[in-house]
């Protein structure tokens, strides 16, 4: 089982690592040699998050943004998730690039709210690119947040 960890647990946190995990096994068993990247999770103010490192030479994070936005636009036609983005944003000063998708889904815990959430994808371009996908969440954890964080690490 891959490894995901973080120094904060709770059971939505736990719930939503696990689905994560599973995630990331079965995109080893159809990519067999792809690397092993260590998703960490936690606690971070008020916000639960999940994250990753993506370093190596010519990393595209615009390609990634548009890979995310694609599985978002598929959410937004589900009825189980209605999902909606909120607020996109992103900022790039020489080699500094970040980009920011806010957006709601629907409640799994609590029937008629929604849950807001947020993708960035930020780093910086050099020699060998360091980049990192995090998503946050203010409360509650849907499948569509989970299938956002595998999406990425594929």
């Amino acid at each position: 089982m891959n490894e995901c960890s973080g120094s904060f647990r709770d059971k939505l946190l736990d719930g939503v690592v696990d689905k994560v995990a599973v995630g990331i096994d079965e995109l080893k068993v159809k990519y067999p040699g792809i690397p092993d990247v260590k998703v960490s999770s936690g606690l971070r103010g008020t916000r639960y998050f999940i994250e990753f490192p993506i370093i190596g030479p010519n990393v595209d994070a615009f390609s990634l943004l548009s890979s995310t936005q694609q599985l978002m636009d598929k959410a937004k036609k589900n009825p189980k998730y209605n999902f909606k983005t909120v607020k996109t944003d992103s900022y790039l000063n020489e080699d500094r690039v970040c980009y920011l998708i806010d957006y709601l889904v629907k409640s799994e815990e609590v029937g008629g709210t929604t849950n807001s959430g947020s993708c960035y994808i930020r780093g910086q371009k050099g020699e060998i690119d360091n980049f990192k996908f995090i998503l946050e969440k203010a409360n509650g954890f849907s499948d569509c947040d989970s299938d956002l964080v595998v999406n990425a690490y594929e």
